[in-house]
């Protein structure tokens, strides 16, 4: 979850995200997101879909954007997570459940999400060009021969 609260004092690098994101990031308030995005972001390592471990992301997401957690009390987001029985997705209930109890805007990629609940923020057709990638080495040892 991605929302901006009051009392900010970092600014996020807007140009990271699309414009309706721009847009709602714009204010002097603060960043939050869900603790459920750590635990996704460390299953999504383990299995080989997210390069760096969740900790290091976020610390990274930190200094550039100047999130931090949110801490509302679990029990208030899992009771707003229950009203997501549209998915199976146990991340994408509580981080959506994150955000609707504070009333919050919820910024993501997921179609699904967006479609769902009505303050999700996002706009794939204005998205920035992703900066040129460089091919990447693999680094494989080499194998000493036997005599």
């Amino acid at each position: 979850m991605l929302t901006r609260g009051r009392g900010g004092r970092n600014r996020p690098r807007l140009d990271l995200f699309p414009a309706a994101a721009r847009d709602h990031l714009e204010s002097d308030d603060e960043l939050l997101i869900s603790p459920m995005v750590a635990l996704e972001l460390d299953s999504l390592h383990e299995i080989g879909r997210v390069q760096e471990p969740s900790p290091r992301v976020l610390t990274a997401l930190r200094g550039e954007l100047g999130l931090r957690t949110c801490e509302l009390p679990f029990a208030r987001v899992v009771a707003a997570a229950r009203e997501a029985s549209w998915t199976r997705d146990p991340f994408d209930r509580l981080i959506m459940g994150q955000a609707a109890a504070r009333q919050a805007p919820l910024l993501t990629r997921d179609q699904q999400v967006r479609e769902r609940y009505p303050q999700a923020l996002w706009d794939e057709e204005t998205m920035p060009e992703p900066p040129p990638t460089r091919p990447r080495r693999l680094s494989v040892p080499r194998l000493a021969r036997s005599r």
